[in-house]
């Protein structure tokens, strides 16, 4: 696949699969099956497994497909790498990436399951969602940690719950933040998303 457009990206429960089925009849540039925030706990394995299915069965036609994992420190992250990496997505967003650290064990354990699913290593790649104070401080050093870091997102939400702040209508609060997230995704030459 060359390198993708990015201008729609269409956020899918992973646990609705009528919406899964309908998303590229939107014809949004990625599609990102979402097993992080819109997943409740009890539904998180299920959800993984349907989103499997979809990835083995269903015709995303030219739009890329992510799958939005649980953060590394969740008790669902290994499993979400490992149960995905055979279906093949485009790529792994992980949700609430703070340091360079999160990014090399992902890429790990990517590589790891690559090599057992017989993938070539380095097939799948990586977007990482900045949505903390940590993260944003250490975003130059999260955007150069691997070379399968296609894109670095910021998630305001998470991110104002984080500050401890209110979001206002202006956003002035997020400015700072999201600025220092694009800048440190174009300095190392990866898409702000």
């Amino acid at each position: 696949m060359s390198k993708p457009l990015r201008r729609s990206m269409l956020f899918v429960p992973g646990n609705n699969p009528a919406l899964i089925v309908d998303a590229p009849v939107f014809l949004p540039d990625s599609i990102i099956l979402d097993l992080e925030d819109a997943v409740t706990v009890n539904q998180k394995d299920a959800a993984r497994e349907l989103v499997v299915h979809a990835l083995r069965t269903l015709d995303f036609g030219s739009c890329e497909v992510c799958v939005r994992i649980n953060g590394r420190h969740t008790p669902f992250f290994t499993d979400d790498v490992r149960t995905l990496v055979p279906a093949r997505p485009h790529a792994l967003r992980l949700a609430m990436v703070e340091s360079a650290e999160d990014i090399v064990c992902l890429d790990e354990l990517l590589g790891r399951c690559e090599s057992e699913a017989g993938l070539p290593v380095g097939a799948i790649k990586i977007m990482a969602a900045i949505e903390t104070a940590k993260g944003v401080v250490n975003a130059p050093s999260i955007s150069l940690a691997s070379p399968r870091l296609v894109a670095m997102s910021f998630g305001a939400e998470d991110f104002t719950n984080s500050i401890q702040s209110e979001r206002t209508p202006q956003g002035q609060e997020l400015l700072f933040a999201r600025t220092a997230v694009v800048l440190a995704a174009r300095a190392a030459g990866i898409d702000p998303i």
